[in-house]
């Protein structure tokens, strides 16, 4: 996709008027593409060398973006004659294309490039994921969403394994790799570049292999990264948001407990799981170390979302996303119309969850997750752990755990000696506002909650 032009102001005025509709924005591709070629094409760089590593995962971005589009597009041509695509096309915006669109597995820029308001559409402008989508969903040929197995070399493993690669290398977070893996990843991708396009292929992306990179091919690395968050379907804003609350997050103590493990297990098996509990009792402590790990462990973006259009509105085929909703249907009380939302949005927050590259936690309160409307939110409804349950309640190791993360062994004991340490379901948040506030007798502060703070811990958790 060539770069859009700018109108030149110096014209005179008696020239056709300009159409003054923003012209659609280059995929990603292509503005790494012209990036790239910006970079090499200039010969009196310094010769430097650049580190090894960051040398490989150019080298891989540089096959991706500038070699793999051509060699899916001989395949895409053959499949969709040029002169027929835009008929194709229009027979199946309604029940296919559309729908992809609002699941946002087709961007707005792709879209304006199969339906321009003037002139034809034409595969020489699109990138390599629109046009591995089209031919997942406009033909048989079967894409795959995860990397096949090596020895598959048919149509749709080579374009699976082109989209899984390009993946990789778009969410990479420092832009380098080892020499293992670029061979495993050389090997793989560029094979399959050859098989869909033909030998002509093996000529340059052996050159590509050799080309000689300099320090000042470094900056394409910070481009990358620029470039793949201005897509971000997630504002800036919201982002920034989201990173000083999880900054937040990893600041909270967490004992491991059966509820946390049941919550993982869900998590595992259905991608989706709801805390379910009265408030105080370590709900959301729960969800924010759930989706820390997933973070930490797996790269899953988080996303603190507050209803169910969030959702689908940040969901991003293309990334690992964990959504993190607290009191998902209110917070005090019941609210139907955020009930009924998620009601009439859950068929898409399914088919969301199906592709298996989002995950969604919330928290709820007991005796709101018990109204009539949210068991019938069945997204929710079956997957859900209730925190004080016989199976789930804190046992009494539990207990001591938590305690010691924010009490003394004096206080520990004199609890224990009060007969209090097992009493209340709130534990956790009566622990940790009793140590964040200095608040005096542990005893009194548990017995003589209108005299001590306890009374303003549990107002503040809306407990009382």
């Amino acid at each position: 996709m060539s770069e859009s032009s700018e109108v030149d102001s110096s014209k005179p005025s008696n020239t056709k008027p300009f159409n003054l509709e923003k012209p659609p924005k280059p995929s990603l591709e292509a503005r790494i593409c012209y990036k790239m070629t910006e970079l090499f094409s200039t010969s009196d760089r310094q010769a430097t060398v650049i580190p090894e590593e960051e040398e490989n995962y150019l080298r891989i971005a540089n096959l991706l973006i500038r070699v793999a589009p051509s060699a899916v597009r001989i395949q895409f041509n053959n499949e969709f004659y040029p002169g027929g695509l835009k008929s194709v096309l229009n027979k199946n915006r309604l029940n296919i294309l559309e729908p992809l669109k609002r699941k946002r597995i087709i961007n707005q820029a792709q879209w304006d490039l199969l339906f321009p308001v003037t002139g034809n559409t034409s595969s020489e402008s699109y990138d390599l994921t629109l046009m591995i989508c089209l031919l997942k969903h406009l033909t048989d040929i079967e894409v795959s969403d995860i990397l096949p197995f090596p020895g598959n070399q048919s149509k749709g493993a080579d374009l699976s394994r082109l989209r899984y690669y390009r993946n990789q290398i778009m969410h990479s977070d420092d832009g380098t790799l080892s020499c293992l893996i670029f061979n495993e990843w050389w090997t793989e991708i560029s094979q399959a570049i050859i098989r869909l396009g033909g030998t002509s292929f093996v000529e340059r992306c052996n050159h590509l292999k050799e080309r000689h990179l300099d320090a000042n091919d470094k900056e394409i690395i910070t481009e990358l990264k620029n470039i793949s968050r201005s897509l971000n379907p997630v504002p800036k804003g919201l982002r920034k948001i989201c990173e000083d609350t999880v900054g937040e997050w990893k600041k909270e103590n967490v004992a491991d407990t059966r509820a946390i493990r049941r919550l993982s297990e869900i998590m595992t098996t259905h991608n989706v799981a709801v805390a379910v509990g009265p408030s105080g009792c370590g709900k959301s402590t729960a969800i924010h170390y759930i989706a820390l790990q997933l973070a930490l462990k797996h790269e899953y973006a988080i996303i603190i979302v507050y209803n169910p259009e969030d959702i689908r509105q940040f969901y991003d085929p293309d990334c690992k996303q964990v959504f993190v909703i607290d009191d998902v249907f209110g917070i005090a009380t019941f609210d139907e119309n955020k009930a009924i939302k998620w009601l009439n949005m859950s068929n898409d927050i399914k088919r969301i969850l199906d592709y298996n590259q989002a995950k969604l936690l919330a928290s709820c309160r007991t005796h709101i997750f018990q109204h009539r409307i949210a068991k019938t939110v069945g997204v929710l409804a079956d997957f859900s752990c209730d925190f004080i349950s016989a199976d789930y309640c804190l046992t009494e190791d539990e207990r001591e755990c938590i305690a010691n993360l924010y009490l003394t062994k004096k206080e520990i004991r004199d609890l224990k000696s009060s007969n209090t340490f097992s009493k209340f379901y709130f534990f956790p948040v009566l622990c940790r506002y009793y140590s964040n506030n200095n608040s005096g007798c542990i005893v009194k502060f548990v017995f003589k909650p209108n005299t001590s703070s306890r009374g303003q811990a549990l107002f503040a958790f809306h407990i009382i």
